[in-house]
C-alpha cells in the first residue's frame, strides 16, 4: 500500500493525483506530518513498511515570507516521521534490531545516510 501523507500547503494540489484515485494500492491521506500523533496512527492503520519522505517545504522562496512553515515541516515534521517509522517498526516486529533498523540496506550493521555525500 502506497500511502501519499500531505497537508496540501500553497503547493499541494489534489487534482495532480487524480490519476491514482482508483487504484488499489494508493490511497491519500491529508494530514500535518508534524503531529506525531496522527502520523502514527497512520503508519499503524495502514501498517505501512518502507517509508520515503519526498520534499518537504521545497520552495526556498518562501521561506522568506513564511519561514516558520518551512522550519516546521522540514525539521520537526522530518523528526516526526523518522521517530514514528522506528516506533512503528519496534512495535510492529518488523524491525530486526532492538534500535527499529529504518533503512534496510541488506545488512544488519549498515547504516542509512543518504545525504553524507553531500
Amino acid at each position: 500500500m502506497v500511502v501519499n501523507l500531505d497537508l496540501l500547503t500553497y503547493a499541494g494540489n489534489l487534482r495532480n493525483l487524480a490519476d491514482l484515485e482508483e487504484r488499489q494500492h494508493y490511497c491519500f491521506v491529508c494530514g500535518d506530518i508534524a503531529d506525531a500523533n496522527f502520523v502514527a496512527e497512520v503508519m499503524a492503520e495502514a501498517q505501512i513498511d518502507p517509508v520515503v519522505h519526498f520534499a518537504p517545504e521545497s520552495h526556498g522562496d518562501r521561506s522568506i515570507s513564511d519561514p516558520q512553515s518551512l522550519v516546521r515541516t522540514n525539521i520537526p515534521g522530518t523528526q516526526v516521521l523518522l521517530e514514528a517509522a522506528r516506533r512503528y517498526a519496534i512495535d510492529s516486529g518488523k524491525s530486526d534490531r532492538g534500535s527499529g533498523g529504518i533503512c534496510h540496506t541488506g545488512s544488519n550493521t549498515a547504516l542509512c545516510k543518504p545525504f553524507s555525500g553531500t
